[in-house]
């Protein structure tokens, strides 16, 4: 070790001392008892630990909640050394030989803990999403005239969809929708454009403007807007941007149905790549297929009924006698589809050659419904996404045996001639179209 960086060998007076203060905006660092504002001075904490302790972390903006990061690798230093923890590195300069200590995803127990509290951000965030779509009770105004609604947050976005061309997402794919509409109602106020952010001198200029540029979208390059959009939680450090972009492999069944798996860091060539063979036909549009055969039916109320009577897999009774909420019965039926996928029994796991034989032991075996109450077994994060590209079985509900186009998370999407190629947002629900990713299960204690 260099004699510049001494081995923190910590006794519990030192530990009491070194106590961080009780504020929930100011850590202390890993090494020393100075405190720092992280989400206001993060480049001061960094540049502070670089060039007081020789400590390098790797990938800063790539971690969700880096106070917590920072509290765990604090007590874990408080009583083991920088050499014991750290991947240790030299670099020879004029002045001599430095050496610096790097706190990386190489090391497995650093890639656990980001992976942790990813986990933990992204159930933060879908708890409040459930919240938001299960509010009924909250005032609307448009952004672009004297309309209110009382109810859903569906009822305004639809509105400024239908009315004023104004497409900011479906409603699944959105988190914190009152403070994303407040954020963008600032900005029309101080007379900006959302998209290019020029300031014009009246809102009649700014109103035509926008309408004439078909600026009527938000700037997808403004990482303020990052926030609200339920992609940015998903993958650390990853952006909708670099998500919207992945290329597809197409796996097409006998049924017509696609299966869709991402080839990350790959970018589509053209937008129309992405279009390629969605069916614009409103009937085409909700069509979906069963879980276990290749029955299909005009929407996904036809298909829960048919699963109920040819297969007695009633997800509307399984939901009621096992206490599931929204997330589980998406994480139930991404891991039927997963299971089905590649032959597997959804209960013990055996395989089979032929889907026909698998859904007939799952059925004469109980197996078909029993595996619900292994929640070790569905209940994980990767199966908050979809095995199939618009599957559309997670867009409705067991239970909804109405039109499923009179749903009032519907959003119309604008008309495709006057998107752009980098467009952030598409009509579907990133419930149901995202690609299925890996996070892994937490072994490491959270901070």
């Amino acid at each position: 070790m260099a004699s510049g960086v001494q081995a923190l060998v910590l006794t519990s007076n030192d530990l009491q001392s070194k106590k961080a203060p009780e504020c929930s905006y100011f850590q202390q660092c890993l090494l020393c008892q100075q405190c720092f504002n992280l989400e206001a001075c993060l480049d001061d904490f960094l540049h502070h630990i670089l060039h007081s302790h020789g400590l390098v972390i790797a990938d800063v903006d790539k971690i969700a909640y880096v106070h917590r990061y920072v509290e765990y690798w604090r007590v874990k230093l408080a009583t083991n050394s920088l050499d014991s923890v750290c991947i240790g590195m030299k670099d020879n300069t004029e002045d001599g030989e430095k050496h610096y200590y790097l706190l990386s995803p190489l090391l497995p127990e650093d890639e656990q803990l980001r992976t942790n509290l990813l986990s933990d951000r992204l159930q933060q965030v879908l708890s409040i999403q459930q919240a938001e779509r299960e509010d009924n009770s909250a005032t609307w105004k448009c952004l672009f005239c004297a309309e209110v609604y009382s109810g859903n947050r569906s009822l305004v976005l639809n509105h400024m969809n239908e009315e004023h061309n104004f497409n900011i997402g479906h409603p699944d794919n959105l988190v914190n929708v009152r403070s994303f509409i407040e954020r963008l109602r600032f900005s029309l106020d101080r007379l900006v454009c959302l998209y290019c952010e020029k300031t014009f001198k009246d809102k009649f200029t700014l109103k035509e403007h926008m309408r004439k540029k078909l600026h009527k979208k938000v700037n997808p390059k403004n990482k303020e807007y990052d926030q609200y959009y339920l992609v940015n939680y998903l993958e650390m450090g990853e952006e909708w941007i670099a998500n919207k972009c992945k290329k597809v492999i197409k796996r097409k069944g006998k049924s017509g149905v696609t299966a869709y798996i991402s080839k990350p860091g790959e970018e589509s060539d053209t937008e129309e790549g992405w279009l390629e063979g969605e069916d614009t036909t409103l009937s085409q549009q909700f069509r979906a297929l069963c879980l276990f055969c290749e029955y299909t039916g005009d929407n996904s109320c036809n298909v829960y009924q048919h699963m109920a009577k040819s297969h007695g897999f009633n997800i509307s009774s399984l939901k009621e006698e096992n206490s599931l909420n929204f997330y589980h019965q998406i994480k139930i039926i991404n891991y039927v589809r997963f299971q089905v996928l590649d032959k597997r029994c959804v209960a013990c796991g055996v395989q089979f050659k032929d889907g026909r034989l698998l859904a007939d032991h799952m059925t004469s075996s109980g197996h078909i419904t029993s595996f619900v109450k292994d929640r070790d077994a569905w209940d994980q994060p990767m199966f908050y996404f979809s095995t199939y590209e618009n599957d559309n079985l997670l867009s409705g509900e067991a239970d909804v045996v109405e039109d499923p186009t009179a749903g009032e998370d519907w959003v119309i999407p604008e008309d495709r001639s006057s998107v752009e190629s980098d467009v952030i947002l598409y009509m579907t629900s990133i419930l149901k179209n995202m690609n299925r990713a890996q996070v892994k299960d937490s072994s490491v204690d959270h901070p």
